[in-house]
């Protein structure tokens, strides 16, 4: 099974494309999401002109696993609602390519924040899991930061939508190329 993890801003692409994610067509794939994504978009409640979209997330994502976190310990200095991290049976072990990726991209985070993350530290931890038979759906191309380094990442943008025959052959296509 290969899997593909939904970034933040390609929620905007199937929400625009109409493209439901338990779409018999795509099960072939297995759509997850990260802990930071669940946050990002969770800071759309209650944005004017936003709520289609949030409504369209949240539909979406009630059949999918947990988000996914890495493994790491409680830091008192970081609010409860804001820990990067998991606990014992919640967060993911990190591999030595992951850990490679996050020395490789840590200069790229910003010091000034943005809601929950600094700038480019959600990119990193998401784009950190684009190895082996992971992907990340991502409109990220064009911007400069830690996502243009991921491995496996397939680009989506929200101006040219797709039918859900057009995304499975599309992800069918980028997947192909590094299995």
């Amino acid at each position: 099974m290969i899997n593909i993890i939904v970034d933040s801003n390609a929620w905007n692409f199937l929400h625009v494309s109409g493209i439901s994610l338990s779409n018999e067509l795509l099960s072939d794939y297995n759509f997850q999401i990260t802990l930071e994504v669940s946050r990002e978009l969770q800071e759309l409640v209650g944005k004017e002109g936003k709520e289609a979209l949030y409504e369209f997330f949240v539909s979406e994502t009630q059949s999918l696993e947990e988000p996914l976190c890495y493994f790491g310990f409680y830091n008192e200095s970081v609010p409860v609602d804001e820990q990067r991290f998991g606990g014992f049976g919640v967060g993911g072990f990190a591999s030595v390519h992951q850990d490679d990726y996050f020395q490789k991209t840590f200069r790229q985070i910003k010091s000034s924040k943005r809601g929950i993350y600094y700038g480019n530290e959600a990119d990193m931890l998401i784009g950190s899991r684009g190895i082996g038979n992971t992907f990340i759906l991502t409109e990220d191309n064009n911007k400069s930061g830690p996502m243009k380094e991921a491995e496996n990442t397939i680009f989506v943008s929200r101006k040219f939508p797709m039918t859900v025959e057009q995304f499975k052959e599309y992800l069918d296509l980028e997947t192909s190329k590094t299995l």
